[in-house]
């Protein structure tokens, strides 16, 4: 799986659940802790997530909603 791949599951997941842990993702992905946390970071620098010590949590939104190119790219179907 590829980097891209990853982090849109990744971004999924937490979106899902709230709350990720590098050591669980790292586990479920083969991957170091290193790559899952890189990972991580590119997500708080497009402002999807909040990394905290051993994770990262969904990002709290503003009520303003997405455009529309933001709504394609997360909900291609």
């Amino acid at each position: 799986m590829g980097m891209i791949d990853r982090k849109v599951e990744i971004e999924q997941k937490v979106k899902r659940l709230g709350r990720v842990s590098v050591s669980e993702l790292a586990e479920g992905y083969g991957v170091s802790t290193m790559t899952i946390r890189r990972d991580l970071a590119r997500l708080e620098q497009e402002g999807l997530v909040t990394v905290e010590y051993g994770g990262a949590i969904l990002k709290q939104r503003s009520l303003v909603e997405a455009d529309m190119n933001q709504k394609q790219a997360e909900y291609p179907e």
